[in-house]
């Protein structure tokens, strides 16, 4: 891939967002291990808006000319933030429920496999 410097810029800007995930998350962590859950839970949030920051521009990393709605105020926004993490939430939800449909699918392939002549 020839990189230019702008996704050469949203790549750097994907590491450093989802580094700070990850380290917000591990402190919220460690502060719920301390009964702080208050603290625990604003910095689960905190985790999660970077996580939402972090897929945005790893997007564009990887389609820079892609427009994005929201690209710009899911850096100023917390309202818009939240509203995404609830979007990604609910469309997990939707792959989770389609992944144990195609695993109830299989187990049933499975149990009539099973009563195959092994010839």
């Amino acid at each position: 891939m020839n990189e230019d410097i702008t996704t050469i810029f949203y790549k750097e800007g994907y590491d450093l967002a989802i580094q700070n995930a990850k380290s917000l998350s591990k402190i919220a962590i460690n502060a719920a291990n301390e009964n702080e859950f208050g603290i625990a839970c604003a910095l689960n949030i905190l985790s999660a808006e970077e996580a939402i920051k972090a897929n945005f521009l790893i997007i564009k990393h990887y389609n820079p000319s892609s427009e994005i709605s929201d690209f710009d105020e899911i850096f100023l926004d917390h309202k818009v933030k939240h509203k995404h993490i609830k979007e990604l939430a609910i469309l997990h939800q939707i792959k989770l429920d389609l992944i144990k449909k195609d695993i109830k699918l299989f187990n049933e392939f499975l149990d009539i496999i099973k009563d195959l002549p092994k010839s």
